[in-house]
This record gives structure tokens, sequence and C-alpha cells, in this order.
């Protein structure tokens, strides 16, 4: 097959004069080369330079990612730190840790505590309730020994917003958690001894391992993890235990009265002595005598 002369394929064969030099004519494909050579560096440049832009943009971003991130905890240190001081001035210019529960001091220590909750992140929170406790404004270790009442605390945190707070191994007994929002928080492995959680919101919230004995009275439990908790002797009357999972946890003498277990995880559960009226079980029927 011989291809034509223009595409400049092939074997061409040019007729001289002895002494001469030919220059051949250039065709298409010689201008076309011409053409692609410089299109192809320019498209290699502006890829590169767009590569350049790409992850000069991805690093302006992850640092402002971080910058904002940085600003957010140091704003969340800030917070903290201005509750402690004004706890600290209440409890030395007030008295507040020899004051009486619902007195000024404890009243302003409680309006203090349940502000600065709302505004704070779950690690802050869980500081704020550990603060609390270390000094004596729970309760004290007399009262915890003998399961005194709630309302005893100086500072009450009923109502109080803790979403998210991290809890873990946290030692609260006796505290006064009554309609506290705890949705989603991690009270993993912690000794919640006569803690009154009355009302309270425990939505998702993790309770694996936990010691807790305590007023569950009305609680939303709803998709909360108490694998192997501790609720020996609990009251969970009209709780809303749907879908949680209660596996290996100690239910034993626990007053199950009209609580809601729609769809919870029983397996391996201690329900002896465990009171069961009007109990809703886990594939829907409601009970007198056990699930």
């Amino acid at each position: 097959m011989k291809w034509p002369d223009w595409t400049g394929v092939g074997e061409r064969t040019y007729k001289q004069s002895a002494g001469e030099v030919v220059q051949p004519s250039k065709t298409a494909w010689d201008w076309l080369q011409l053409l692609i050579v410089p299109a192809v560096l320019a498209g290699a440049v502006t890829i590169y330079n767009q590569a350049q832009t790409d992850q000069a943009n991805n690093r302006q971003a992850e640092q402002a990612a971080q910058n904002l991130k940085q600003a957010a905890v140091a704003n969340q240190d800030t917070i903290f730190q201005s509750y402690l001081s004004q706890m600290s001035s209440l409890m030395v210019s007030k008295k507040l840790l020899t004051s009486k529960p619902n007195t000024a001091a404890s009243k302003v220590g409680r309006v203090l505590t349940v502000g600065f909750l709302s505004a704070m992140d779950g690690a802050r929170k869980g500081d704020v309730v550990q603060f609390l406790f270390h000094a004596h404004l729970l309760g004290n270790a007399k009262e915890y020994a003998t399961g005194r009442a709630p309302g005893s605390a100086l500072i009450s945190l009923g109502s109080a917003d803790l979403r998210g707070a991290n809890l873990i191994a946290a030692h609260i007994p006796g505290a006064n958690l009554t309609g506290a929002d705890l949705t989603d928080a991690d009270l993993t492995g912690a000794y919640l001894l006569n803690t009154d959680f009355n009302g309270a919101i425990l939505e998702r919230a993790n309770l694996s391992h936990a010691i807790v004995g305590a007023n569950l009275k009305g609680a939303n439990l709803i998709g909360a993890n108490l694998t192997g908790a501790s609720l020996t002797s609990s009251n969970l009357s009209n709780a809303d235990l749907n879908g949680a999972n209660l596996q290996g946890a100690y239910l034993n003498n626990a007053n199950l009265t009209g609580a809601t277990l729609t769809g919870a995880t029983l397996t391996g559960a201690n329900l002896r002595g465990a009171i069961f009226k009007q109990t809703t079980c886990p594939n829907g029927q409601v009970t007198n005598t056990h699930c």
C-alpha cells in the first residue's frame, strides 16, 4: 500500500542534479507535528499547575479545619476555666461547701452549673460532674454509703444538659439526675449506686458494665447499651427500654412494672426475682409473670 505524499508516511524519492541539495516540501503531517508538540506540552503544564493548585487548596482546607479545631478546644478550655473560677469564688466567698441544700449559695451554684453545661462538649461535661463529686457538692461520702435522698445534694444535676457526656468509670453515687438529658452519654463502668435517674433521658447511652442499682423510673433508655450492667434491685417501672441491649445484665429483683422491652436483647440476663406487671416483652407481648 502506498501512502499519499501529503501524509509524510512511507518512502519518498526526489530527483536532483549533481551538486544540488533537495529540500523536501512540508507535508500536512509535518505541520501537524509542529502543532501537537506545543499542545501536549501546554496540556502537561496545565495539568501540573492544576495539581499544584489542588494540593495547595487541600493544605489550606486542612489547615483551616485544624485551626477551627484548635479554636474550639481553646474555647472549651476557656469556658471550663471560667466555670471553675466562678464556682471556686462561690465556694470561698459564699461558703458553698458549708451551706445547706436550697440555700442561696446552693441555688446560684446550680444555675451556674446548668448554664455552663449547656455550652460544653462531652469531655468538659464529664469534667464538671467529676469536679462536683470530688468537691462534695453532689453529697458527702457518709451520705453515699447510707443511700441518702437525692434532695440532700448541694448541687442538683436534675434536668441538666449532659448529652454526649464522657462519664467513663465516673464515680457519682447518689447524685440527683432526675430529668437530666444524657443522650449518647458514655457511662461505661460508672459507679451509679443510688443515683436518681427518674425521668432521665438515656437514649443510646452506654452503660455497659456500670453499677447502677438506681431509680430509673420512667427513664428513656431507648437503644441504650446495658450489656453486663448491674441493675440489681433497680426501679425500672415505666421505663422505655425499646431496642436496649441488656445482654448479660443483672436485673435480679429489679422492678419492671409497666416497662417496655420491645426489641430489647435479654440474652444471658439475670431476671431472677424481677417484678413483671403489665411489662411489654421483646416479642411485644404484655406479661405479669416473666419475659
